[in-house]
């Protein structure tokens, strides 16, 4: 689990798939709050060094999709899978791969 500093957010990486059904079954919802007007509640700060209910959420966006990149990026034990694999007879056949392991970041 990682807290984040600016917030006190705490993530963890293991109710990564909990949150994002959570996030996807409320999503119309949260749109709809979200996207008054101007002069809506969620914009307005309680205290002038207290966040909007709109600034804390855009900024735990922002935080999910920090540890989201972090979680989808290479492990090592991943890594070490592919070594395996590489080094062993199923791989014989292999010629002038690239193999890309980062998540999905670099694809087309």
């Amino acid at each position: 689990m990682e807290r984040c500093d600016g917030c006190g957010f705490v993530y963890d990486l293991a109710l990564v798939d909990v949150a994002a059904a959570e996030i996807v079954a409320r999503a119309d919802q949260m749109a709809s709050i979200l996207s008054g007007g101007e002069d809506r509640a969620v914009r307005r700060r309680p205290q002038p060094d207290t966040w909007s209910v709109l600034e804390y959420c855009c900024h735990v966006r922002d935080v999910l999709l920090v540890h989201q990149a972090r979680k989808d990026f290479v492990r090592v034990d991943e890594l070490a899978a592919l070594a395996v694999f590489l080094a062993s007879e199923h791989a014989a056949s292999m010629t002038a791969s690239a193999i890309a392991m980062d998540g999905g970041w670099t694809q087309h």
